[in-house]
């Protein structure tokens, strides 16, 4: 079995003004996707009660801590949509050209939250990495760039730097300036994605107007209860809108701030509403100072090892074991449903960065989970798509495999009789639904 790092695409980093560093992920010739990366950090998610034209669904302010991500530089273009769309479907057709204004570069748009899902799938599928939508903490963290100004590049906007309506309200609820900024040109269209090349200092472009911004997360109208980990904030209840951020040409400045958040159903396509993508900040190179943190004091030593060398089944059986142990059930053999919630937070997200780790972002329960969400929680469609719809004998132990085949969830070869929605699916939904697993 070949190590990881012979058998994925290695992530090799560019430096770029100074501090920012990218990588390209290549789709064709002279077609790229710019991925910027964006370090760890923590900072204050939403806007101060005093700012200018601030809303009550941006508070309240509070500390929010994001684990180091990549993002587009850009958001989808239209000649990057195009490509992706022509690749094999994963659950739902994809029109080829959707957008109402027509251009390589412009922003893909008109594209519900469900073609954007889509898109990340079968671009995950072509290049063997998990793209996603990214959350709307990442969102907010990535276009901030430390700063806490209203926009990126301060306390004012004008469309020298962004593309928005900057005209006047005809109720005169809002004005087409914001602050000191000067009114300028209202373009009523796209522009494309490199037309300002104001980057903030993370190297990304074009998180003010032009287009909106899908994010992962349902819709919630206030930040009270929300998770503080950077992670999505998903609810069960699909029909929920999804976040959309940014502004966009069609909008007046104030939607174009740092902090403003909006929704719109999943379902709806609107030509002001686009998306960029995101994937793990992994490079390929694995040192061995792991966290291997347990709070029932597992040795996770061996089950980091198998990973290391790309023995996916060994360490499949190992995670089996070490689940059994961290739940004190070896003597049982099998899990319940409830034992699920005993298993400590600490030991789920080491088990569960050791596999996103050393598999490129291909495996893990956050990668299963995001896929969980995706289809809305539907355990036929979860099995198809992550390929256990065949006996254990016949799982692909390789990063051939679809992504989140492995780790096979609290099952075993011989224990067929906990197979099924009323046994193994109901485990999936507690462990899959619990907060301490990150998408």
């Amino acid at each position: 079995m070949a190590a990881i790092s012979d058998s994925l695409p290695k992530l090799t980093y560019t430096q770029q003004q100074g501090t920012a560093q990218f990588f390209n992920e290549s789709l064709a010739d002279h077609l790229a996707l710019k991925m910027m990366l964006i370090p760890a950090g923590t900072f204050m998610m939403g806007s101060p009660e005093e700012e200018l034209e601030r809303m009550d669904r941006e508070g309240p302010q509070h500390e929010v801590s994001v684990a180091a991500f990549c993002v587009g530089k850009y958001p989808v273009t239209q000649a990057q949509w195009q490509f992706v769309a022509g690749l094999p479907q994963a659950e739902r057709e994809l029109e080829a050209n959707p957008s109402r204004f027509k251009g390589d570069t412009h922003p893909v748009e008109s594209v519900s939250w469900y073609d954007a899902v889509e898109f990340c799938v079968r671009l995950s599928t072509y290049t063997k990495r998990m793209y996603r939508l990214p959350s709307e903490a990442e969102w907010e963290y990535a276009c901030r760039a430390r700063t806490t100004t209203p926009f990126y590049f301060g306390e004012t906007i004008t469309t020298d730097v962004a593309n928005y309506d900057e005209t006047d309200d005809k109720d005169g609820r809002w004005s087409g300036s914001y602050g000191q900024g000067h009114k300028g040109e209202y373009r009523k269209e796209t522009t494309p994605v490199e037309h300002f090349e104001n980057a903030n200092a993370f190297g990304l472009c074009d998180m003010h107007g032009n287009v909106y911004e899908w994010c992962q997360d349902h819709w919630h109208s206030s930040y009270e209860g929300t998770p503080i980990d950077g992670s999505a904030w998903l609810s069960k209840d699909e029909d929920t809108d999804r976040v959309r951020r940014g502004g966009s040409w069609y909008y007046n400045p104030r939607h174009c701030r740092s902090a403003y958040r909006s929704s719109t159903n999943p379902r709806e396509t609107n030509y002001d509403i686009g998306f960029r993508v995101v994937c793990s900040a992994q490079t390929g190179k694995y040192p061995r100072s792991d966290n291997l943190r347990s709070e029932k004091n597992i040795d996770y030593t061996n089950l980091r090892d198998l990973l290391a060398t790309g023995k996916w089944k060994e360490a499949d059986e190992e995670t089996w074991k070490v689940m059994m142990q961290v739940t004190e059930q070896e003597k049982r053999g099998y899990l319940y449903a409830g034992d699920i919630s005993e298993i400590p937070a600490t030991d789920l997200r080491t088990t569960d960065q050791l596999w996103v780790k050393y598999s490129s972002g291909k495996f893990g329960f956050s990668v299963q989970k995001q896929i969980w969400y995706e289809v809305n929680q539907n355990w036929q469609e979860f099995t198809t798509r992550v390929g256990w719809k065949v006996p254990y004998a016949a799982f692909t132990f390789s990063l051939n495999a679809p992504i989140g085949h492995l780790p096979f969830q609290f099952g075993t070869p011989d224990q067929s009789w906990v197979w099924g929605p009323l046994g193994f699916g109901s485990r999936m939904d507690y462990l899959l639904s619990r907060q301490d697993i990150q998408i």
